[in-house]
C-alpha cells in the first residue's frame, strides 16, 4: 500500500487561462464589432453637427428678424427759405441740387455771424468757429484781409456790441454763383445806440458735397464762400 506524502497533499497550482484560439469566426466577429463601433461614433458626430447647424440657423434667423423689425434711419435734405422755414424734402441718397433759397439763407446766416459782435466773447468765438465750415481756403484768406482793421474783441472788452439785420440777398446776373448781400448794422456803446449804417457785400459761392461727418453737421449742403468783399454804403 502506497503512503501519501506531504508533497501529495499540496494543492495543484492554478494554470493561466489560455486565450481563445484565433479562428475565422472570431476574426469575423472582431471586424463586425469594429465596423459597428465606428458607425456609432460617426452617427454621434453627425447628430452633433446637425444640432449645431440648427442652433446657428435659429440664432441668425432671429437676428435678421430683429434687424428687419427695427426702424431704419434715412437721412434727408430739407430746403429752407430766407426766413429759415422748411421747404422741399429730399432723400440724402438721391442726387441733390442745392436750391437758391438754401444758398440765400446760409449766406445771410454767415454774414450775421461774421459781422455781429455780441457782448459775450464766448458767443463771438463760437460764431467764428462755425463760420470756418463755410469758407474755402481762398475765402478764408479774403476774410482775413477784410478783418485786419476790425477789433471785435476789444469792442467786447469796452462794452460795445454790433447788431446785424439782413436787408436783402440778390444773385448777380451773368455771374456764376455771385450774390450781393445788403444788411444794416447798429453799434451800441453799452446800452446807447452809437451809430447805424448799411453795408454791402459781394460773395462768390462754391458748391461741394461734404465728405466728413463733422462738416455735414455744420454745412450739410456744402455751400462755401470762395470770395468776399464788403464796404459801407454812403
Amino acid at each position: 500500500m502506497k503512503h501519501k506524502t506531504e508533497f501529495d497533499e499540496r494543492p495543484l497550482p492554478h494554470t493561466a487561462k489560455m486565450d481563445e484560439p484565433e479562428n475565422r469566426f472570431n476574426a469575423a466577429r472582431k471586424r463586425y464589432e469594429g465596423t459597428m463601433g465606428a458607425a456609432v461614433v460617426r452617427a454621434a458626430n453627425w447628430r452633433l453637427m446637425a444640432f449645431a447647424s440648427i442652433t446657428l440657423s435659429v440664432f441668425l434667423g432671429g437676428g435678421l428678424i430683429y434687424a428687419s423689425s427695427r426702424p431704419a434711419a434715412v437721412p434727408y435734405y430739407v430746403d429752407v427759405d430766407k426766413t429759415g422755414a422748411a421747404g422741399n424734402v429730399t432723400k440724402a441718397s438721391q442726387e441733390y441740387v442745392v436750391q437758391e433759397s438754401s444758398i440765400e439763407y446760409f449766406l445771410g446766416q454767415t454774414i450775421m455771424k461774421l459781422r455781429m459782435v455780441p457782448k459775450d466773447v464766448v458767443q463771438y468765438r463760437h460764431n467764428g468757429d462755425d463760420v470756418k465750415y463755410f469758407l474755402t481756403k481762398s475765402g478764408e484768406k479774403k476774410l482775413g484781409e477784410l478783418m485786419k482793421d476790425e477789433h471785435p474783441l476789444q469792442d467786447i472788452k469796452d462794452g460795445k456790441a454790433t447788431d446785424v439785420e439782413i436787408i436783402g440777398i440778390t444773385k448777380q446776373t451773368g455771374k456764376n454763383l455771385t450774390y450781393q448781400v445788403r444788411w444794416k448794422e447798429k453799434v451800441f456803446d453799452k446800452v446807447d445806440l452809437e451809430s447805424e449804417y448799411t453795408m454791402t457785400a459781394f460773395v462768390t459761392v462754391k458748391l461741394s458735397r461734404p465728405t466728413s461727418e463733422e462738416v455735414i453737421q455744420h454745412n450739410p449742403f456744402g455751400i462755401y464762400l470762395d470770395d468776399i468783399s464788403w464796404s459801407k454804403e454812403r
